[in-house]
């Protein structure tokens, strides 16, 4: 059943909402104007509604400003009596401190956020961990002064979290045009919506994103503070056409049936959809299984955010048809349509009684009683049951640690879990500690990404044993903890870890560990070893600050070696450092001179690379050319096929080194240059063409 549930006359153009811990809907609104425009000129049209329910219907029938002359606020989230919200270049709470239903105190938490389109701060929310997660996007960028005098600073869209007050901002991931928002699995991972994924290519565009620290995806160069580089960039869950991805809510509970506990649900703007996404394991990673969940032929109806309400209902943000950058279906007719906010619940499925917990005595409640609450079906209730014993501490450690160990619910296991992770004390890291001898890959997993929130190095141990997991989600959670909870003696591990099965996001979770972990001898000494991926992790943190050590010579050793990780790693750094591309002449020369069969696949490689660069150019030019007298006819026909792959302006030296071998080759040689001078359309060999088209000697073919 899906019903419209917000009747206030007032609320238009709804963006994005959330919920207080009692149930109030906090809206951010659109001024319905042009959003980049009034982002850069701090125009502060937009606001802030509060909507309330008089009964247990559903409909929020009571609306109120709690909040107005913001600058698109395109997030938003609740946490202990202050509502956070993006308000460029600002990350602001706005508190009610008389009870009045309008906020009355503005709090500047972080600042430094760029606002030039949509890209600028949204989706905030708040993880398991009690950290504020935020998203960015292209080009908008940030530039943070932290604590410590030091800048914070990049140009691409990203993943960002800081503490509730603002402090400790640090960069999680990056290289996205528009990172929308975020939610978080059972197991800790981190799962976004993202529109421009990539240029479009074969008909998609967007993507769905596992997030992981340090990753870097496919779109921008990030200019700004120095970042790790893993080399390759990592890629989408599942990739979609240009259906502008918005809002992203894992579903909590199975209210929709079975598959949909767990699921997320996205909001997709353009094409007027709500998605199920069932996420599998692959790998280290998933893959989506997807279903259409909401859909309507209405070209006014543009969902923003999707959200779960504590009676296991879905709540539908629709933002009406106002904006209309880069979404070219915002606005299909003329129109004024407000949008609205609807509710979708399975039919004759019962509303539970007082879902937001509203009737118990919280104050009076104890640890005990507490504890039993997580075992709620009420979502709203265990939220809050959580929040109060963190508070409580390590008397509600022993409580909580007989509950873990009965518990059955993988619900309340996650509840429990995350908890002892942000009581963080001695005795509740020791539980979590534990979990990781359990045998359910989900229990484990979800317990190293907690213990690693903690930096807890009494874990270390247990984490490098759990490298070598059967199961690769277990790996890279053991990597992405140790990367916070290792040290330099868990180099080994992680290295040994490189020359197991590995997928991109495990390759790459161990090599940001090593990256935080290894020192510089460490690294040194991994370089020398025979394992492949070893090598390849070794000159990659080395060529990276803080070392900016790898000598050119390491790199230029493997641009031709068997392994053709090594080859494309080798091609990765020296294509950072064009300075050093002029060594690889000399090695060249000598492939030239005296090559087998088997080097040519990575000369091939090489020459593709580097060909722009001049002394490689001009050493192809004399190649084809035949000035070196020491050239076979076979390598001159590969290197005249090979100008045919480039992509750059053809040099003019290389037209002259054509026209050389034209005018001196055999008809093979004849032939090849006929081809590549078609193949990029070159002026320079006209009088030679036009002088063998008219030699009736020839045969007709030539």
């Amino acid at each position: 059943m899906i019903e419209k549930v917000a009747t206030n006359s007032d609320l238009k153009f709804p963006m994005f909402a959330c919920f207080d811990q009692i149930g109030n809907l906090y809206v951010a609104q659109s001024s319905g104007g042009d959003l980049y425009d009034e982002l850069q000129k701090q125009s502060r049209g937009c606001r802030i509604s509060l909507l309330t329910a008089q009964d247990d219907s559903g409909a929020f029938d009571r609306g109120k400003v709690f909040a107005e002359h913001l600058v698109f606020p395109m997030g938003l989230a609740w946490r202990d009596g202050k509502l956070y919200v993006a308000d460029p270049p600002d990350l602001i709470t706005l508190e009610d401190t008389d009870g009045d239903g309008r906020a009355d105190k503005r709090t500047v938490i972080l600042s430094g956020f760029g606002h030039r389109d949509n890209g600028s701060l949204h989706g905030l929310t708040f993880g398991p961990d009690g950290w504020l997660y935020m998203t960015m996007g292209s080009p908008d960028g940030y530039r943070f002064q932290r604590a410590d005098g030091s800048i914070l600073s990049g140009t691409t869209g990203a993943l960002l979290r800081c503490r509730p007050d603002g402090s400790d901002i640090e960069v999680i991931s990056r290289g996205f045009e528009n990172l929308v928002e975020v939610a978080f699995m059972p197991g800790g991972e981190i799962v976004g919506t993202d529109n421009w994924f990539l240029m479009p290519t074969a008909g998609v565009r967007d993507g769905l994103v596992h997030l992981l620290e340090g990753g870097a995806y496919p779109l921008g160069t990030d200019q700004g503070s120095a970042k790790l580089t893993t080399g390759e960039l990592l890629p989408a869950i599942a990739m979609y056409p240009a259906v502008a991805l918005s809002g992203l809510a894992r579903f909590r509970g199975d209210g929709f049936g079975p598959d949909s506990k767990d699921a997320l649900f996205s909001a997709q703007h353009n094409t007027r959809k709500i998605v199920k996404h069932r996420l599998e394991p692959l790998g280290a990673t998933f893959r989506s299984v997807d279903q259409d969940f909401v859909t309507t032929d209405d070209p006014d109806f543009h969902p923003s955010d999707v959200l779960q309400d504590a009676d296991g209902s879905l709540l539908i943000i629709d933002t009406g048809s106002w904006y209309i950058h880069h979404c070219p279906t915002g606005r299909i007719r003329k129109t004024t349509a407000k949008g609205g906010i609807y509710r979708v619940r399975k039919n004759a499925r019962p509303r539970p009684q007082d879902p937001w917990g509203r009737k118990l005595n919280w104050a009076s409640l104890s640890t005990r009683q507490l504890i039993e609450q997580l075992a709620d079906q009420r979502i709203a209730v265990r939220d809050q049951s959580v929040q109060m014993l963190i508070a409580k501490g390590e008397m509600a450690v022993d409580p909580l640690t007989q509950l873990l160990r009965t518990a059955r619910s993988e619900d309340v296991k996650e509840e429990i879990g995350w908890t002892l992770a942000r009581i963080g004390t001695t005795s509740s890291l020791l539980v979590l500690r534990d979990e990781l001898k359990r045998a359910r890959p989900i229990s484990i997993s979800r317990g190293a990404r907690a213990l690693a929130r903690t930096g807890d190095k009494g874990a270390k141990s247990a984490l490098e044993d759990l490298l070598q997991h059967e199961d690769l989600h277990v790996r890279l959670a053991a990597a992405e903890a140790l990367a916070h909870c290792g040290d330099q003696s868990s180099v080994p591990a992680l290295a040994q870890a490189l020359t197991s099965q590995l997928d991109k996001f495990l390759e790459h979770a161990l090599i940001h560990a090593l990256y935080r972990l290894a020192a510089q001898d460490q690294l040194a000494a991994l370089l020398q070893q025979k394992a492949p991926r070893v090598q390849k992790a070794a000159m990659i943190l080395l060529d990276q600050e803080p070392h900016n050590k790898l000598a050119a010579e390491a790199a230029v050793a493997r641009l031709f070696d068997r392994e053709e990780i090594l080859r494309s790693t080798a091609r990765f750094i020296l294509q950072r450092h064009p300075e050093s591309v002029s060594q690889i002449v000399p090695t060249l020369r000598r492939i030239f001179t005296n090559h087998s069969t088997a080097e040519l696949g990575s000369l091939r490689e090489a020459l593709l690379a580097f060909h722009s660069h001049p002394e490689i150019s001009h050493l192809i030019a004399e190649a084809v050319s035949s000035q070196a007298t020491d050239t076979s006819e076979a390598l001159r026909i590969f290197l005249i096929g090979l100008m045919r792959q480039t992509t750059t302006e053809v040099p003019p030296e290389w037209v002259k080194a054509l026209r050389a071998a034209f005018e001196s080759g055999s008809t093979t040689i004849r032939a090849e240059v006929i081809q590549t001078t078609r193949s990029l359309r070159l002026r320079g060999l006209d009088d030679l063409l036009s002088a063998l088209a008219r030699e009736s000697a020839k045969p007709v073919r030539v």
